[in-house]
């Protein structure tokens, strides 16, 4: 998948979080910030431990990923000995490097560190959304696409006009509203807000004698 796409679905995602979070009276741009979000989303799964092990794990292993990511390019521009770039623009690059033992070694085992933390963070990112599916009253098949494609689900529950938060299940409904009943209401309003604005008048007047 080209970076382009990524780039766009994690853009996708993001914006579908937003909508989540405003949906559960939770202010948006609260799931903009990288490990909260992940927490937030652990309360609203009823399970703030969850929330709190994603979102030490899940930016961790981002670090983690983007650490590996430099120890490699330095490698490359360090150890490189013969790289060939096809100009057909249909084969693939060749790098070759000669990179001394310890170095070698260093490279493999922080891969298996990257795959052990890539593990650990996935089951736990999957265990968190099966409990958040679970409390929205959806199918456990969404595991699957939490797993495989975040996006899918992210916009399904983005836009699902039922949501579970505070404990209770709630269901958005549209109610014909007459304008009667608005102007009932503005009135009631307005006289709630002559009251205390009385009531603060009375606070002011000095007391006599």
């Amino acid at each position: 998948m080209e970076l382009g796409s990524v780039m766009l679905l994690t853009l996708i995602c993001v914006v579908a979080r937003c909508f989540i979070f405003h949906k559960r009276e939770i202010k948006w741009w609260k799931s903009l910030i990288p490990g909260y979000n992940k927490y937030i989303l652990g309360k609203l799964s009823d399970n703030k431990k969850l929330g709190i092990i994603n979102a030490i794990v899940q930016p961790l292993f981002t670090i983690y990923f983007f650490v590996c990511f430099c120890y490699e390019v330095w490698i490359i521009q360090t150890y490189a000995q013969l790289v060939k770039i096809p100009t057909d623009g249909v084969s693939q690059s060749k790098i070759q490097v000669a990179v001394p033992e310890d170095v070698a070694h260093f490279a493999v085992y922080s891969k298996y560190g990257l795959l052990v933390f890539g593990i650990i963070a996935f089951i736990s990112w999957c265990i968190m959304m099966i409990l958040f599916t679970k409390v929205n009253r959806a199918s456990y098949w969404w595991i699957l696409l939490w797993a495989a494609i975040p996006v899918i689900p992210y916009c399904y529950f983005a836009a699902r006009n039922s949501v579970y938060m505070n404990g209770k299940y709630y269901k958005m409904q549209k109610i014909e509203i007459s304008k009667n009943d608005i102007s009932k209401k503005e009135t009631k309003n307005k006289k709630d807000k002559d009251n205390i604005f009385t009531k603060k008048r009375r606070k002011s007047v000095p007391k006599e004698g």
